[in-house]
């Protein structure tokens, strides 16, 4: 995976609640398979609304594809985000069937607990630098740079790899 060093939410000209809901999902559904691709935190971050879109806050969130340039709806189930923050503390999130993952904290737990299929919920508020690896059985990447303030994939990892993208967070280099 390439570094990232634009703003891709600087390039969305609505905010994200006013897209179409057949794109991101009933915001009362809990649906945490709803806008696969997009910077989750605009919603779902710790600087968005206290109610409804963005009840529920994430720490990290994201969406895995195969491939660097796949569309959208082509995310991919069942890779292992591994995290380590500043701190050398170790959590995990499984992508779910449109490939994405979501880390909740909650301070007042002291495990790890899945939740949805591609959520989890972590004991801690993460440490900024985090490092980031995804696998699949035998397949694996590692990102080469550390993620350091924006917890939302899709701040950096973009549709297309370009000026404003290194392109989609992949698992292939060459889709099989």
């Amino acid at each position: 995976m390439g570094a990232g060093a634009a703003l891709v939410a600087g390039c969305l000209s609505d905010p994200p609640q006013l897209d179409d809901p057949a794109v991101q999902g009933d915001y009362d559904d809990g649906d945490e398979e709803h806008r696969p691709g997009q910077p989750c935190l605009l919603c779902h971050g710790p600087d968005h609304f206290p109610g409804p879109p963005g009840q529920v806050r994430f720490a990290v969130a994201g969406t895995v594809y195969p491939g660097i340039a796949d569309d959208e709806n082509d995310g991919l189930e069942g890779v292992t985000v591994s995290i380590t923050d500043a701190e050398d503390r170790d959590f995990a999130a499984i992508s779910n069937a449109v490939g994405n993952f979501m880390v909740q904290v909650d301070t007042g737990s002291n495990v790890q607990r899945d939740r949805e299929p591609g959520w989890v919920t972590i004991p801690f508020e993460p440490a900024f630098p985090l490092r980031v690896t995804i696998r699949a059985g035998t397949d694996e990447q590692e990102m080469r740079t550390k993620i350091h303030r924006n917890g939302s994939c899709a701040h950096c990892h973009g549709a297309a790899p370009g000026a404003d993208s290194v392109g989609r967070v992949y698992l292939f280099e060459e889709v099989p």
